[in-house]
């Protein structure tokens, strides 16, 4: 027997009660969850050939809970960033496993597709990158993205002579959410 409280319901209150619940159970099952992820290191690795280009490659690491978390944003590169094909993202684990040769992609990694937005007019201009995780996405976890582009360092004015050597004034990606440690490398 029903509890007294629902029978005391009106007709109209009883079937939009009924309604609510059928609707919960037929709603989709994917949960709509919550993401937060946290950039924790961005390691890059800027290798400048004698003709003033470089070759920029960050591997940052994020720190992610929940999930799934689907794309970030890697926002200040250079305004003249030409990305390279074969951005992926991998679990912590895997990435110290391909230093030590083995494949990336045999260690589960996802693939990441990547969209430059140019930002601002000639003075103060930046590129941003769209970073779209391939499948369905990365949860729960520490992941190592990896991201490569090319960059003229001599013709942005970034590098120029400075005597016998040469100077270089370049900044970084810039993040959110700050950064807990970062290493640059030339």
């Amino acid at each position: 027997m029903p509890p007294r409280l629902f029978r005391c319901w009106p007709p109209a209150k009883r079937f939009a009660w009924l309604a609510f619940l059928v609707a919960t159970l037929i709603a989709p099952s994917r949960a709509f969850a919550w993401v937060e992820s946290h950039v924790a290191r961005d390691d890059v690795r800027v290798s400048v050939l004698s003709d003033g280009t470089a070759r920029v490659e960050h591997r940052v690491l994020l720190l992610v809970s929940g999930g799934p978390l689907t794309s970030l944003t890697i926002k200040g590169i250079d305004a003249d960033a030409e990305i390279e094909a074969g951005a992926y993202v991998v679990p912590e684990s895997a990435d110290k496993s391909a230093a030590l040769g083995r494949s990336a992609v045999d260690l589960g990694s996802n693939a990441i597709e990547l969209v430059p937005k140019k930002i601002g007019g000639e003075a103060g201009a930046r590129t941003d990158i769209e970073a779209t995780i391939a499948g369905r996405g990365i949860s729960r976890g520490r992941f190592v993205a990896v991201v490569r582009y090319k960059t003229n360092l001599l013709a942005s004015g970034v590098l120029r002579a400075d005597g016998a050597s040469a100077r270089i004034d370049w900044i970084g990606a810039e993040w959110d959410d700050g950064l807990e440690t970062t290493k640059l490398t030339f």
